[in-house]
C-alpha cells in the first residue's frame, strides 16, 4: 500500500505587510514587515528576471513626522531581497513603478517638501534597488506626475498641473528625458492603462468636467490625432474613464471607467471610439471604481475593484463581448479588509495575477500582495469568495471635443540615493492543515482512517468524500470511511466557506491481481511457485492446474498455496498446463463471483 496527497495551497501575513509569493506555491496573500512602520503599497511590477518589485510608502522614523517613498524587491518565490527606501526633503511617495527594458525599475515619486508645494520625480533604479539617475519638474508650477508605462520606443508617462488643472501627457526616453510633452487643457488623466493600435498610436483615458476622455495621439510627436468624450444624455452624471484596453483579435478597444452613481462601465469601441456596446456593473450599491485593468489571452478582461469598504478588494474577469464571467472578493473578518490599488498580469510561466495594496485589521495598516490563478483563485482558509453583482446596460452620449494644448517644461537633473532596509514577509492565513489517511490504495469494500493536523480552533471544516460512505463530515476528524465502488477518488478538506485546503487522492482497484504465464520450479528460490497474485480480499477461492491429457495435477483452496511443480511426488515435465481459477468477493456490497476462468502456465526449468 502508499500513500498519496498533494498539497493545494498557502498564504501568509506581516506587520508592515506587503504579499509575496512562496517557491512552489501557486497561489496565496503576503504582507511586508518593516519595523513598526506603516505600509502601504500602491504599485506593482514585474521585471525581466521575476523579481517583484512592490512600491508605496511608510512612515518615516518618530523624530521626522511624514511619510516617505518606498520600494520592497522580493524574488519570485517571495523571499525579500531589499527594501530601499527613497528619502527626500519634506513628505514623498512613490505614485508609480514600471518594469524598465533593460530589467530595472522606473519609479514616479511624488515629493512635498513645503505646504503649497508639489514636485514629481523619475528615477531609474537597477535590479537591485541603486539609483541609477534622478529627474525632476521644477517646483513652481506643481506638475504631479501619476503614472508610467512601457510603450514603443520609452515610457508613456501621465499626470496632471495642480495649479491649473491641465493633464499632462508625455514620452520619455530610455535615459530619463522628455521626447516629448503635451498640455491639455481641462483633461485630467486618471488612468492606469493606455493601449497601442498596430501602427503605434497611442489611446489615453481620462475626464473632462463631468465627461470620460479618450485621446488618441500620435507616437513620435504627441500631437493629437481625436479626443472623444463620453458622458450621460442628460449630462448630469459625472462620468471617469481610468483605463483603455485593446483585444488585438478584434480591433476594437475597452474603455474602463465609473460613473456618478457608483457604477463600473465598461464600454466597447472601435479604433476611433465610437461605442459599440455597453455594460454596467453595481456592487450592492456601493461606490467603486476601477483602479487598473489588462487584457490576458482569449480576450479576457481582469479588472481591479476599489471602493468597496469593508466588502474587501474585488477582481472581475469579462469576455471579449463585454459578459462578466465572476467577481472575486478577498479579505474577511479574520483577516481584515484588504484594499488594493495596483493590478499587474504575471509574464512568469503559470498566469498568474499579481495585485497589491493595503490591509486593514484592528486598527493597523500595512502592505497587502496576492497572488491569483488565472481565475482568481488563492488557496486555503482565506480563499478568494465569488459575489452576486448587478449588471446593466446604461445610455453613454459621445461626441468629439478640441481641448488647448501647450508643452510641458522639461526634466532636470538632480541627485538622489537609495538607503536600504531590513524586512521580512509572511503568509496571510497561514495554512497548517494537512490530511492524514493511513492508505490511498484500497480494495473495494474496504475502509481508512480520515484525520486531519494543523486544525485552527476558530475554522469550522468540510470534508467531501465521493465514491464512500459517509460521503461527507464536518469533523475535525471523521473517523472510518468505507469505498465500495471502483474508481479514483479526490478526498477534499475545505474550510466551511468552501475554500479547499488539501486533497488526498484515493484509488480503489482490485486491478492489481496478476496472473502469472509462466514459472520455473528449479530451486533457485526464485519464481519457483505458480499462483496467481490477488491483493484483494476473495471468499470461496480455488484453483487446479490440468495437464495436456486433462488430469488434474494440483488443487489449491488458499490464495496463498500456489504450484510448485510437481505431480504425484515427481518433478512435472516442461510444458504447458491449464489452469482454472474460481474466487468470490465483495464488490458494492454484495457477494460476487469475480473470476472464473481458464488460462495457461508454461512450466520451464
Amino acid at each position: 500500500m502508499t500513500f498519496r496527497t498533494f498539497h493545494l495551497g498557502v498564504f501568509v501575513v506581516s506587520t508592515c505587510l506587503f504579499p509575496f509569493l512562496l517557491s512552489g506555491q501557486a497561489s496565496f496573500q503576503r504582507s511586508i514587515v518593516m519595523g513598526d512602520s506603516l505600509c502601504i503599497g500602491t504599485s506593482i511590477a514585474e521585471l525581466k528576471n521575476g523579481t517583484i518589485a512592490i512600491a508605496g510608502l511608510l512612515t518615516k522614523d518618530a523624530a521626522s513626522p511624514g511619510v516617505e517613498a518606498a520600494v520592497w524587491f522580493l524574488e519570485a518565490d517571495g523571499t525579500p531581497i531589499k527594501g530601499v527606501r527613497l528619502p527626500d526633503i519634506g513628505s514623498s511617495s512613490v505614485m508609480d513603478i514600471e518594469a524598465a527594458t533593460d530589467g530595472g525599475l522606473m519609479v514616479l515619486m511624488e515629493n512635498t517638501p513645503a505646504i503649497g508645494q508639489s514636485a514629481s520625480k523619475i528615477i531609474k533604479l537597477d535590479s537591485l534597488g541603486t539609483v541609477e539617475w534622478t529627474k525632476r519638474i521644477n517646483y513652481g508650477a506643481s506638475y504631479l506626475l501619476t503614472d508610467i508605462s512601457q510603450t514603443s520606443g520609452g515610457y508613456l508617462v501621465k499626470g496632471l498641473t495642480l495649479t491649473t488643472n491641465s493633464g499632462i501627457l508625455a514620452k520619455l526616453s530610455e535615459d530619463g528625458n522628455f521626447l516629448w510633452s503635451k498640455q491639455l487643457a481641462g483633461v485630467v488623466f486618471q488612468s492606469e492603462r493606455h493601449a497601442t493600435d498596430g501602427q503605434g498610436n497611442l489611446y489615453v483615458v481620462g475626464r473632462a468636467d463631468l465627461q470620460g476622455v479618450l485621446v488618441k495621439v500620435e507616437p513620435q510627436n504627441g500631437n493629437l490625432l481625436q479626443v472623444r468624450a463620453y458622458g450621460s444624455l442628460s449630462g448630469a452624471n459625472a462620468f471617469t474613464l481610468r483605463s483603455c484596453l485593446r483585444i488585438p483579435q478584434q480591433d476594437s478597444l475597452v474603455l474602463i471607467g465609473d460613473d456618478v452613481m457608483g457604477r463600473l462601465v465598461f464600454l466597447k469601441t472601435n479604433l476611433d471610439g465610437v461605442p459599440a456596446s455597453v455594460r454596467a456593473i453595481d456592487v450592492n450599491n456601493e461606490p467603486v471604481y476601477a483602479f487598473d485593468a489588462f487584457v490576458a489571452a482569449a480576450n479576457e478582461l481582469y479588472i481591479g475593484i476599489g471602493g468597496t469598504g469593508d466588502r474587501g478588494a474585488l477582481l472581475a474577469r469579462l469576455d471579449g463581448s463585454l459578459s462578466l464571467n465572476w467577481v472575486k472578493t478577498y479579505g474577511g473578518p479574520s483577516t481584515g479588509d484588504f484594499n488594493l490599488y495596483a493590478l499587474q498580469h504575471s509574464t512568469m510561466p503559470g498566469s498568474a495575477i499579481l495585485m497589491a495594496g493595503e490591509q486593514i485589521q484592528n486598527g493597523n495598516t500595512r502592505g497587502y500582495f496576492v497572488k491569483t490563478d488565472r481565475v482568481g483563485n488563492i488557496e486555503g482558509a482565506c480563499c478568494a469568495r465569488t459575489i452576486d453583482v448587478v449588471t446593466s446596460v446604461p445610455t453613454i452620449s459621445h461626441q468629439m471635443i478640441a481641448p488647448v494644448v501647450e508643452e510641458t517644461p522639461v526634466l532636470i537633473d538632480l541627485s538622489l540615493q537609495a538607503q536600504n532596509r531590513m524586512f521580512t514577509s509572511e503568509l496571510i492565513c497561514k495554512m497548517e492543515e494537512q490530511i492524514q489517511l493511513s492508505d490511498s490504495i484500497l480494495c473495494p469494500g474496504e475502509c481508512l482512517q480520515a484525520s486531519m493536523k494543523g486544525a485552527q480552533s476558530d475554522i469550522n471544516y468540510s470534508w467531501v468524500f465521493p465514491g464512500a460512505s459517509p460521503a461527507n463530515s464536518t469533523s475535525v476528524n471523521p473517523g472510518e470511511v468505507c469505498f465500495t465502488v471502483k474508481g479514483d477518488y479526490p478526498v477534499t478538506l475545505s474550510t466551511e466557506k468552501g475554500c479547499p485546503i488539501d486533497t488526498a487522492l484515493v484509488t480503489v482497484s482490485n486491478d492489481l491481481d496478476r496472473f502469472p504465464n509462466a514459472f520455473t520450479p528449479d530451486g533457485d528460490g526464485t519464481n519457483d511457485i505458480f499462483k496467481p497474485l490477488v491483493y484483494c480480499p476473495v471468499e470461496e477461492y480455488r484453483m487446479q492446474v490440468f495437464n495436456r491429457w486433462g488430469e488434474q495435477v494440483f488443487e489449491s483452496f488458499e490464495v496463498n498455496v500456489g504450484w510448485d511443480g510437481t505431480f504425484n511426488g515427481e518433478q512435472a515435465p516442461v510444458d504447458v498446463y491449464v489452469y482454472r481459477v474460481q474466487y468470490y468477493a465483495i464488490r458494492e456490497g454484495v457477494r460476487t463471483l469475480v473470476m472464473n476462468e481458464k488460462r495457461e502456465v508454461t512450466l520451464l526449468r
